[in-house]
């Protein structure tokens, strides 16, 4: 199986991704490309989280493959071959081929995604979200309270708290 797309849109994959996978060396540790139509589904998780993003590619054969991260030029094109027992990266001026990490990818994980409408939509900037969460570092876990979507989200552990205001939602 291969696949060609630009390297930026790899590097799209490559920033979303690289918190979700897992850190053991198994085959979560790879992100899962999902090609159809142009359209590169990523998906990568750890046993808690789970993130999925698109990116369009240029030409290739239609099914999944599983890469890892590795490093990246600054732009061109790549060509990523799915073979036995091998991922190749081809940059067109240089090459890398790593190992298949052996195991099962969890099936269909775009049906872990819940299906239902949610029931309250509030805006966030992310770096804003993360910002705030890194106040939490060392709790062992941290409860978000929505209460309106003008009101934010309360962040609380176990002897501290945060709020986050909220941005409004172009719809």
């Amino acid at each position: 199986m291969k696949v060609m797309m630009d390297v930026i849109a790899l590097k799209d994959i490559y920033s979303a991704c690289k918190t979700f996978v897992s850190k053991e060396e198994t085959i979560l540790k790879t992100i899962q490309l999902s090609l159809q139509g142009k359209i590169c589904t990523a998906y990568a998780l750890d046993n808690y989280k789970l993130i999925a993003v698109s990116v369009p590619y240029k030409e290739g054969d239609e099914g999944i493959m599983h890469i890892p991260i590795i490093k990246l030029p600054k732009s061109g094109e790549v060509i990523i071959t799915d073979e036995k027992n091998e991922i190749t990266f081809d940059f067109h001026d240089n090459k890398q081929t790593v190992r298949k990490y052996e195991g099962k990818f969890p099936e269909k994980p775009e049906t872990f995604f819940p299906k239902k409408e949610p029931i309250l939509k509030i805006g966030f900037n992310p770096k804003k979200i993360r910002d705030a969460l890194d106040g939490f570092l060392g709790e062992e876990r941290v409860e978000l309270n929505f209460i309106s979507p003008l009101d934010g989200c309360i962040i609380k552990g176990t002897n501290k708290k945060a709020l986050v205001l909220p941005m409004k939602l172009n719809q």
